[in-house]
């Protein structure tokens, strides 16, 4: 079966803008996927013109650098003319490539136009509309009143107020994490207080770091993700200079690793990851099983927890960021394209990150089993019932 490629979209356009004729030619072409970078290679533009930006590979726009500016060549037109790239966007996460192009490192370049907030507080701590929002004119009166009504405080950022933020579409993984309840910037760590790790192995190595609270708070304080290195090097160099800088005052108390981890390697026959763990003096344990739906459940055992008031889960958005995408955006259950009825595969989808979700489940999967023997156990006790108030007669 022969695949056939479909023609591009294209559009023509005379008119004229007082100064003579202009023959307009625009392109429509799809850029949501790596492959579609290879229909911009030979193209010779004048502009171009990006709609949703966040949702483009970066690879895309490098490309388009390169095809902006060559039409009409200097040969034929010697008078300077308007060249360069537009594109719109809703706000991305902060870990997210455009964040970091056109907000950390200010390339000459770039430059980034922010448009006013939809809505706006009023003297009753009330959202209202903002008269000077982006397309106020063409929009009711209640566009973000009403598009604000019943939704998170990060979701409200996003689309209301034009604030960065990470708003999750799709089937999530744990649609009990609630990121005003669960997430919060930056998490201290309890001096003195054991650490403990949860480890993920493979070319993509994850580590989450934590802490357990007196009160039994899972406290979720920092990631390590690794891309294409070794699980020696990741920790050597990574994972516990990290840990010394970030927590001085603090030792690593365990570390529970992906029970795939115990094997040796039978090519090289080198000792296997959880014993390099435990030869760099991080004493490690497999997890108890590496069943996706004993993971999961561990995870939202903390989930559905409250503790004196306040959730027996929480993170660091600043010391957990790929994480947190994954809890809000990115661990999710991928759509089987099929007609009628919404389906899903039944594992979560496989990408960057999945693999610090594998690690907290590891994490999470030894201290609910570790909770759950202890509330057994304290139920389990006998009960005294002696009042010395009450006297029988």
């Amino acid at each position: 079966m022969r695949k056939r490629q479909k023609p591009i979209m294209t559009y023509e356009h005379s008119f004229n803008d007082g100064h003579g004729i202009v023959e307009l030619e625009l392109l429509f072409i799809a850029l949501d996927r790596p492959e579609d970078v290879r229909k911009i290679k030979s193209l010779e533009l004048t502009g171009c013109y990006i709609n949703e930006l966040s949702e483009v590979p970066k690879a895309a726009l490098a490309h388009m650098k390169g095809r902006v500016n060559r039409y009409p060549s200097k040969a034929f037109c010697q008078e300077p003319y308007w060249s360069g790239i537009i594109a719109d966007t809703n706000p991305c996460p902060t870990n997210h490539w455009i964040y970091e192009d056109f907000e950390e490192h200010h390339h000459d370049n770039h430059i980034l136009f922010k448009q006013p907030p939809g809505l706006l507080k009023n003297e009753d701590n009330k959202w209202i509309r903002n008269p000077n929002a982006d397309n106020a004119s063409h929009l009711p009166d209640d566009y973000y009143v009403k598009l604000s009504q019943g939704q998170s405080q990060e979701f409200i950022n996003v689309f209301c107020l034009g604030i960065w933020g990470t708003v999750g579409f799709g089937k999530s993984v744990y649609p009990e994490f609630n990121s005003d309840l669960h997430a919060v910037e930056d998490i201290e760590a309890i001096q003195g207080e054991p650490l403990f790790l949860g480890v993920d192995f493979g070319l993509t190595p994850a580590c989450i770091v934590g802490q357990v609270s007196a009160r039994g708070q899972v406290r979720l304080l920092k990631e390590f993700v690794g891309i294409d290195v070794g699980l020696r090097t990741f920790f050597e160099s990574i994972v516990i200079p990290g840990i010394q800088k970030a927590f001085p005052y603090c030792q690593i108390g365990s570390c529970v690793a992906d029970p795939s981890g115990a094997a040796r390697d039978q090519i090289l026959d080198e000792m296997s990851c959880i014993s390099e763990l435990n030869s760099l003096g991080i004493k490690t344990e497999a997890a108890r099983t590496n069943m996706l739906e004993p993971r999961i459940a561990s995870v939202r055992y903390f989930l559905n927890r409250m503790i004196d008031g306040k959730p027996a889960f929480v993170l660091s958005k600043k010391g957990c960021p790929v994480l947190y995408n994954a809890f809000v955006k990115e661990y999710v259950y991928k759509r089987i394209a099929v007609a009628g009825e919404e389906r899903y595969k039944e594992a979560p989808d496989k990408n960057m990150a999945s693999h610090i979700s594998d690690a907290t489940q590891y994490l999470c999967l030894s201290l609910s089993s570790d909770n759950i023997l202890i509330e057994k156990q304290a139920n389990n006790q006998s009960v005294n019932m002696f009042n010395p108030v009450m006297r029988i007669f």
